[in-house]
C-alpha cells in the first residue's frame, strides 16, 4: 500500500503544481492549447467507465511491473479494500482533477480576456 500512496502522492503535486502555473497562460498559444489535458483526462474517464476492469490491470501493469498487486480473494487488504472502493476513488480522482482542470482553464480564458 505503501506504493500506492506515494504514487496517489506525486498525482496530487502534478495537479497542485498545474493550478499554480495555470494563471500565468497569458500567451494565446499557449492558453490554447491547455484544452488538450482536458480532453486527454475526459478520454481517460470515458475508458474507465467503458472498461473499468481492464484499465485497473493495465494501470496496475505499468506502475507495479512485479506484479505485486494481485492478492488471493480472502486476504484481508481485499476484504478491507474491495476492488469497488479502487474504482470510486479513481472516478472521483478523475472528476475532481477534470473539474479543477476546467475551472482553470475557464478563469484563465477569463483572466487573459480581461487583460487584453
Amino acid at each position: 500500500m505503501q506504493d500506492v500512496r506515494v504514487l496517489h502522492n506525486a498525482f496530487k503535486v502534478l495537479v497542485i503544481i498545474l493550478a499554480l502555473l495555470t494563471p500565468y497562460y497569458f500567451d494565446k498559444k499557449v492558453l490554447e492549447k491547455l484544452w488538450i489535458p482536458i480532453v486527454v483526462i475526459l478520454g481517460i474517464a470515458l475508458i474507465a467507465f467503458l472498461f473499468p476492469h481492464q484499465l485497473f490491470d493495465l494501470f496496475h501493469n505499468v506502475f507495479f511491473p512485479q506484479g505485486n498487486f494481485t492478492f488471493p480473494v480472502d486476504s484481508f487488504l481485499i476484504t478491507l479494500y474491495p476492488a469497488t472502493y479502487f474504482f470510486s476513488l479513481a472516478y472521483w480522482t478523475l472528476g475532481i482533477t477534470t473539474g479543477i482542470l476546467l475551472i482553470l482553464y475557464l478563469g484563465s480564458i477569463l483572466q487573459h480576456r480581461l487583460l487584453t
